[in-house]
């Protein structure tokens, strides 16, 4: 009997440390992102769940925005993360059957790939990571790429271009050539491609 104490209490020593501070290690925030997420965040998570860890690091707020161009009047819920010093670090939404997560959109520089893709780099950058790009056209002279064999889409920052320089892309027959090297990525969406969610579909159409 003595003998089973002895190998019981450790036992349940070692359950109970795990659960205490086990769980917390594996949820330590990272500022790193992949196709998987942003994070410990991944696409797939359960909603409430992720939102309970992720106020541990971050100030959550809710905002609601309109579903495609012409919404007719629906909305979908959108979740913000922000630092302590009130900046916007990254978005969520959720799927429209399941609560779970489905798209993320990164705004801080300070995240990086194992690639070193991050906010900040250069379509030149981007084209030295990844060989194979596909690029699409926005209203209002948005531009997204897409790196072949992700669920990125990286939005480049045209408001630095002069109006000649817009004059110069042909917006209708675009490609990843056809556009200055110098613009900059100031947004990375990381998007379930079987997600449900008509916005999610909508800004990872591609070109072919």
């Amino acid at each position: 009997m003595k003998h089973f104490y002895k190998v019981l209490v450790p036992l349940i020593f070692s359950i109970i440390s795990y659960c205490a501070f086990g769980q917390q290690n594996n949820s330590s925030w990272k500022k790193t992102f992949s196709k998987k997420g942003v994070g410990f965040v991944r696409l797939g998570d359960d909603l409430e769940t992720t939102i309970t860890s992720l106020q541990n690091y971050f100030v959550i707020e809710v905002d609601s925005i309109p579903v495609g161009l012409f919404n007719n009047g629906k909305y979908e819920q959108i979740y913000i993360a922000k630092d302590q010093n009130n900046k916007v670090v990254f978005k969520f939404t959720r799927s429209e059957t399941l609560n779970t997560i489905n798209c993320i959109e990164l705004y801080c520089e300070s995240y990086t790939s194992n690639k070193g893709l991050r906010i900040g780099c250069t379509l030149k950058d981007v084209k030295e990571k990844y060989k194979k790009l596909k690029v699409n056209y926005f209203f209002d002279n948005v531009l997204y790429v897409y790196p072949e064999n992700t669920n990125y889409g990286l939005r480049l920052h045209t408001n630095s271009l002069s109006g000649e320089e817009h004059v110069q892309i042909d917006y209708g027959e675009i490609t990843p050539e056809s556009i200055p090297d110098k613009l900059v990525i100031d947004m990375i969406v990381i998007v379930d491609k079987k997600t449900d969610s008509k916005r999610n579909k909508k800004r990872l159409r591609q070109k072919n």
